[in-house]
């Protein structure tokens, strides 16, 4: 198959979206055969726009591509949050998004497709441990050191405070 790409836009603030306002959104621009010239990333049937969910979540601040972590032939991807706080977590701790790759599906028509992170069985949510640590602010894949047979990525959260004061921390998966 041919690669994606994963592009972020963090904050970016999308009209009539569903999220609020400057909450961040993630394009992701499915390969193939037939792309010349500019992409309108906003309107090209082939991308799907990836919108974040609270106005500080800063979603799309850092993307890459993660490999394949489900080892089902399909590019996985991960998005970063690294504002983002939810119910359960401390404050402003982050998060990062790893959106499995056989289920990226997009529409092919005219016009992108849309949507909205936190509501999708097609992805996985990974928190930051502590208040500001802003777990998700760098995000890459490290291919299989484990060799397991599936892909392992690295998430950053470079305020993470359990070594100490701003120590920071960078969580293997």
């Amino acid at each position: 198959g041919a690669d994606d790409l994963v592009i972020g836009s963090s904050p970016a603030r999308v009209a009539s979206s569903g999220a609020s306002g400057g909450a961040g959104l993630a394009h992701i621009v499915r390969g193939g055969n037939g792309f010349t010239g500019l992409i309108n990333l906003a309107t090209n049937g082939r991308v799907i726009r990836v919108l974040g969910q609270n106005l500080a979540d800063r979603f799309g601040l850092a993307v890459s591509g993660a490999g394949d972590v489900d080892n089902d032939g399909f590019a996985d991807v991960l998005i970063g949050a690294p504002g983002h706080t939810t119910a359960g977590q401390p404050a402003g701790s982050g998060a990062a998004y790893l959106l499995l790759g056989s289920t990226l599906t997009f529409s092919g028509g005219a016009t992108s497709t849309t949507k909205l992170i936190g509501i999708n069985a097609n992805e996985v949510t990974y928190f930051g441990e502590t208040a500001g640590a802003a777990f998700g602010s760098a995000l890459s894949t490290i291919g299989d050191p484990d060799l397991d047979g599936y892909a392992d990525f690295i998430i950053g959260a470079p305020l993470d405070t359990n070594g100490g004061t701003k120590a920071g921390a960078a969580y293997l998966w």
